[in-house]
């Protein structure tokens, strides 16, 4: 079973972010958010929410007490209008592009 604190590391370090970027993102200090990965200082429900965005994943998946690893680190799942699933691997530069369209996408929208 794997905490918060260990998917947040692991997610962030996937992703390839270090902990000032994401802090930045958040609109908090680097030392705010190392203690939130050691453990030392709760997470809000909204920092807990961006913190999802950011990275790419539910609140649900965060919270939950197991973490899935059989996809892997530099894939995509697409679920089509009809239900069906596709999956993609992705290069580092793709998958990187893949979030600054989405992030461009959910700017447009409001």
């Amino acid at each position: 079973m794997k905490t918060v604190i260990k998917k947040l590391k692991e997610l962030r370090r996937a992703k390839g972010y270090t902990q000032s970027e994401i802090a930045e993102k958040l609109g908090i200090t680097q030392s705010t958010y190392s203690y939130w990965e050691a453990g030392k200082v709760k997470i809000d429900s909204g920092s807990l929410k961006q913190l999802s965005n950011i990275l790419g994943v539910s609140t649900d998946y965060l919270l939950e007490n197991s973490i899935n690893t059989t996809q892997p680190e530099n894939s995509i799942t697409i679920f089509g209008y009809g239900g069906e699933r596709k999956d993609f691997e992705l290069t580092p530069e793709q998958a990187k592009m893949l979030e600054q369209l989405a992030q461009e996408m959910s700017k447009n929208k409001n």
